[in-house]
């Protein structure tokens, strides 16, 4: 059945594919609550733009549970092959994403903006409640995409529905019979591994804190502090973490991606890492 423009009550998942298989719509924003299917459904919204000979992109604006890159970041990937490649990202500095708010909906905007895919398949966490139900709407302004699709309609992603002007078509489709709620404990697994997938084979550099420029020296940083890497020109370029704290020298070391750009200021993170990779959420005197 193929969609058209309007809101529709679907009863398969066919009907968000014909989205991309149709040439209907560029962009489709996926919201559901936790556990609801939004992973298994992009995967398979990407399958079919690859499989229809369409470029495809993921804009993941989860920060906590990701399809693509780092957690703490909001992340652009694009398909070679059947595989999502991070192509981008922009600090959200934390997981938590109502303490993210701004930098998800500034970077939200940036890597939409730069995605030059012919289907962009846009990824949201599972909140979908109170403040997370105001996060949604001002993400579906950030990007503004041409179709929408809810997974199993509430109440309260019929606000999203009848409170969100969206240019195109809207789908509500039915959560996976099967689908099976995380633990918290499943969920910090997976960050682990995302941080420890980012990180492998990353490399260890020391350099003089004076070398970094603004938003920050380096002078206060504690070792297993996240922090976000930024070019001259202000761009983030990826995500370190502190291994030692300045020196009386003033020498900072830091644990960065292998392929790692060349970076001349940091934005410290909401986030402390041990060496597994296991977080802990820590204050900051610039929050």
């Amino acid at each position: 059945m193929t969609a058209s423009t309007g809101r529709k009550i679907s009863i398969g998942w066919e009907d968000a594919s014909d989205l991309v298989t149709a040439g209907t719509a560029k962009r489709i924003f996926v919201v559901g609550a936790q556990d609801s299917g939004k992973s298994t459904l992009c995967r398979i919204l990407l399958s079919a733009a690859v499989s229809a000979g369409r470029s495809a992109a993921i804009l993941d604006l989860d920060v906590g549970q990701k399809m693509i890159g780092p957690p703490a970041c909001v992340t652009l990937g694009v398909m070679s092959g059947a595989r999502a490649v991070l192509a981008d990202l922009a600090f959200a500095r934390t997981t938590n994403p109502m303490r993210a708010w701004n930098s998800i909906l500034s970077g939200a905007k940036r890597l939409s903006q730069t995605a030059a895919a012919d289907v962009l398949i846009v990824n949201t966490c599972g909140f979908v409640k109170g403040g997370g139900l105001a996060l949604k709407i001002a993400q579906l302004l950030a990007v503004a995409p041409d179709a929408l699709v809810v997974l199993g309609c509430t109440p309260d992603l019929d606000r999203i529905l009848d409170d969100q002007q969206v240019g195109g078509v809207t789908l509500c489709l039915p959560m996976p019979l099967l689908a099976r709620r995380k633990t918290e404990g499943e969920r910090r697994a997976a960050r682990r591994m995302a941080f420890r997938t980012y990180f492998s084979g990353g490399t260890m550099i020391t350099l003089p804190s004076q070398q970094l420029t603004a938003p920050h020296d380096g002078a206060d940083l504690p070792a297993g502090l996240l922090v976000g890497l930024e070019d001259q020109q202000g761009r983030e370029v990826g995500i370190g973490v502190v291994v030692d704290p300045p020196r009386a020298e003033g020498a900072l070391t830091l644990l960065v991606p292998a392929a790692s750009e060349q970076f001349y200021a940091m934005k410290p993170g909401l986030l402390s890492l041990d060496q597994a990779f296991r977080e802990r959420h820590v204050p900051h005197p610039s929050t």
